[in-house]
């Protein structure tokens, strides 16, 4: 996840951190994963990892 930029003109070094969420299913761990990110931050990736 990254911090959201304040406007879109660039520049900015930006906070980034990773985000674990373990689930059977992917809507489940996703909306998991909404739920952990903190105002003023976004996903920008995900990685679905399967066994």
């Amino acid at each position: 996840m990254q911090e959201i930029p304040p406007d879109h003109r660039g520049g900015y070094t930006l906070g980034r951190e990773e985000l674990t969420v373990q689930d059977s299913d992917y809507d489940q761990a996703l909306a998991a994963a909404r739920r952990r990110v903190p105002d003023g931050w976004r996903i920008i990736a995900l990685r679905v990892v399967r066994s």
